[in-house]
């Protein structure tokens, strides 16, 4: 399951939908999330296709259309051809791993404990205020980041962490494609960190994933993030370049 680095950014593309709805599609050699507000984040094309063709014009020309702040990531053969980015005038601002974790090797969840449990659709307002104080998004950024929907719609779900008196501490969104899950937008309460709350949050999550059919799960990871997400058992398949326009990246290098 995980050698087929292609299906799975395919896959992974697919789970965009969880935050990018209509917008978010999946094209042969890459997948494109445009157009979902002015965020930089939610805005992104991922290409991962064969070198010396068009798939870098293609995605700049998409990203003027839409007329929006964006990142282009990219992988495999394509990063020959990242030549055509910078005569663009466009700047390489890091990279990402794509993280993988085969669900069997996933622990049992432990009974005892804080209770994690799906988010009703009408508590996934205070999961966008999590994401919006971790990810110091504004209020647009962080429901684009968890929308109402992604709590109520067939193989999506929002995931929570609560305290004996149901403030929720620790939320992340989830969406199952095939036999795959994604995670996105983990945030937990600043006040409420290096509890393990995050990661009784994702064994509980990744169960419940399990339970619906998905055989591994795939995530983003920023350089903060990897070593938890290593000591949990995800390894790294490969790395995204990731590139944008200086002006729309201005602090944020």
């Amino acid at each position: 399951m995980l050698e087929d680095l292609s299906r799975l950014r395919s896959l992974h593309g697919a789970t965009a939908v969880l935050w990018g709805g209509d917008s978010a599609r999946v094209e042969e050699e890459r997948w494109v999330a445009l157009g979902i507000g002015r965020h930089i984040d939610f805005n992104i094309v991922l290409l991962h296709g064969r070198a010396g063709g068009q798939a870098i014009p293609q995605a700049l020309a998409d990203v003027a259309a839409a007329g929006v702040p964006a990142i282009v990531m990219v992988t495999a053969a394509v990063l020959a051809d990242v030549q055509q980015l910078v005569e663009a005038s466009w700047v390489c601002i890091g990279a990402m791993p794509l993280m993988a974790l085969d669900l069997h090797r996933l622990p049992a969840p432990d009974e005892a404990g804080l209770p994690v449990r799906r988010l009703a659709p009408d508590e996934v307002a205070a999961a966008q205020g999590l994401v919006q104080e971790a990810f110091g998004y504004d209020r647009e950024a962080a429901r684009t980041a968890l929308p109402e929907t992604a709590a109520d719609a067939p193989g999506r779900a929002v995931w929570g962490v609560f305290d004996d008196d149901g403030t929720l501490l620790s939320s992340a969104g989830t969406m199952v494609v095939e036999d795959v899950v994604a995670v996105w937008s983990m945030a937990t309460a600043k006040a409420h960190r290096r509890r393990g709350h995050a990661a009784r949050l994702l064994r509980g999550a990744l169960a419940g994933a399990r339970d619906e059919g998905a055989r591994s799960c795939l995530l983003t990871a920023s350089a903060v993030g990897v070593p938890f997400y290593r000591a949990l058992g995800f390894t790294e398949l490969e790395s995204w370049q990731q590139w944008s326009r200086p002006r729309w990246v201005l602090g944020r290098v």
